[in-house]
């Protein structure tokens, strides 16, 4: 039976969950599944995930500049990262890897002069590169070439700048709060914890027949997680990369489905 494994969300940073959310979100919209049997739990997670946007740490004008510097630097260091890799994969002696790298490169060259963009056309035109990449013919080839996880890491420093540029300012220019980031990340994980375990349950009492595309696309995002998790915090931190029609259950939820276990505090990012 295919079920949505365990992501250890403790360890995802404030964008890495937004992203997760905002992804899950938009893909149970695109599966030819009933929504009736987890609407609730996916309306409370979208809201909750607004709270949590609008919950960000507001911010000084000064403070902002220095941060979409920073954010805007990224972008393009990890776009033109990933082109210099499609770029020399073009002369690999792997004939099928040589295909789908030269069949990238149009998409490379559409995208190789944003880097003088001001800070919002480049997170529109970063929005555009990730969505002509999700998309075939390029998705096949990125596949191929085992360069999802570029994306992935590119979306989520995309995510966490339109997060920035969405950040308001009182009168006096000064930082405000909603409310604390520390509860609506607290709500979040709780919402998506009941959302998998609402439709783990569902497949398992309706059958999975429809539910096993869905699954597969869920566990393979969550691997990208745990070894982008394991990568920046060390080896095994985020836990084992499992089959993706598998599922790794919660250590600390006391049992095998996907509840909010007590590992799932707030970081500080």
């Amino acid at each position: 039976m295919a079920e949505i494994q365990y992501l250890p969300k403790s360890n995802l940073t404030n964008g890495q969950l937004t992203t997760v959310a905002r992804t899950v979100l938009l893909k149970l919209s695109e599966y030819n599944i009933s929504p009736i049997d987890f609407k609730k739990q996916k309306d409370d997670l979208e809201h909750s995930t607004d709270d949590f946007e609008n919950s960000q740490t507001k911010i000084t004008e000064e403070v902002y500049t220095k941060e979409k510097i920073i954010i805007k630097n990224s972008l393009n260091y990890m776009r033109t990262g990933f082109f210099s890799l499609l770029k020399g994969d073009c002369t690999s002696e792997n004939p099928e890897r040589r295909k789908a790298a030269l069949g990238s490169m149009p998409l490379a060259k559409a995208y190789a002069n944003i880097s003088r963009y001001i800070y919002d056309d480049l997170l529109t035109w970063t929005t555009r590169l990730i969505n002509s990449s999700n998309e075939s013919p390029y998705k096949e080839y990125i596949t191929t070439l085992g360069y999802t996880g570029r994306i992935t890491e590119l979306q989520t420093k995309l995510n966490e700048g339109i997060m920035l540029k969405n950040k308001r300012f009182d009168a006096s220019g000064m930082r405000v709060r909603v409310r604390k980031t520390s509860v609506t990340r607290k709500e979040v994980i709780e919402k998506y914890d009941l959302l998998v375990k609402r439709l783990n349950a569902v497949a398992n009492y309706k059958g999975d027949a429809d539910y096993v595309e869905l699954f597969s696309w869920w566990n393979a995002m969550i691997n990208e997680y745990r070894r982008e998790i394991s990568n920046r915090l060390g080896k095994g931190k985020g836990g084992s990369a499992d089959n993706p029609e598998n599922s790794q259950p919660n250590p600390d939820s006391g049992n095998s489905g996907s509840g909010s276990g007590g590992e799932d505090r707030p970081v500080i990012e």
